[in-house]
């Protein structure tokens, strides 16, 4: 269980990512979650198997034009790369993907952030563009965040990456993973810095 964290506001973003994921025979292993477009100032983060990721890289990487025109190609991005992962991995195929791309919109003039969310064993795409925040998972209930007042900085990113694994830990499935290493990329026109901000 993948943890994905956004903050947009109209000079930037964070978006910040575990580094713990499972494989399909149910190693432990650490894997990056996030990649990034600088050149479209663009990063795309994922929750869900780690293949579905790998697949859904060669589209996202192969992008050829900007933000805007990546995010709404999304759609048929999640298509062909769900489609690639069925082919491939069988009895596995029916699983949650969450697909989030942050970025620099010339059609907004600022920073924007959409999510892209397949349910497994559904074909429906669901979408929620341009929020101002994103915390997965939420668990549903916001006050297991609001308690802890964090604004929308680095420090808060860290503060709700630290409860989010708490609540893995105590309310997820036995199989249930998050930890490892929060990755924080900074997002800006122009500019995108990557850290490894802390351990989980």
């Amino acid at each position: 269980m993948s943890l994905v964290d956004v903050f947009v506001t109209p000079g930037g973003a964070l978006v910040g990512v575990d580094t713990h994921a499972r494989t399909l025979d149910g190693e432990l292993i650490e894997v990056a979650k996030i990649v990034c477009l600088p050149h479209i100032s663009t990063v795309f983060a994922f929750r869900g198997l780690s293949d579905v990721f790998f697949l859904a890289n060669y589209f996202f990487l192969s992008h050829r034009s900007g933000f805007d025109e990546l995010a709404e190609g999304m759609g048929d991005i999640i298509r062909k790369t769900m489609e690639s992962h069925k082919t491939n991995a069988g009895n596995h195929a029916d699983e949650n993907a969450n697909f989030i791309v942050v970025g620099y919109s010339n059609k907004y003039g600022r920073m924007a952030g959409h999510a892209f969310e397949q349910a497994a064993g559904s074909s429906e795409i669901m979408e929620k563009r341009d929020f101002p925040q994103l915390l997965a998972p939420a668990w549903g209930n916001p006050d297991d965040f609001r308690r802890l007042n964090v604004r929308a900085n680095r420090a808060g990113m860290i503060a709700v990456a630290k409860e989010q694994c708490r609540l893995v830990k105590e309310r997820g499935p036995a199989e249930a993973t998050a930890g490892g290493r929060l990755i924080i990329a900074e997002v800006k026109k122009g500019s995108i810095l990557m850290e490894q901000a802390c351990r989980l």
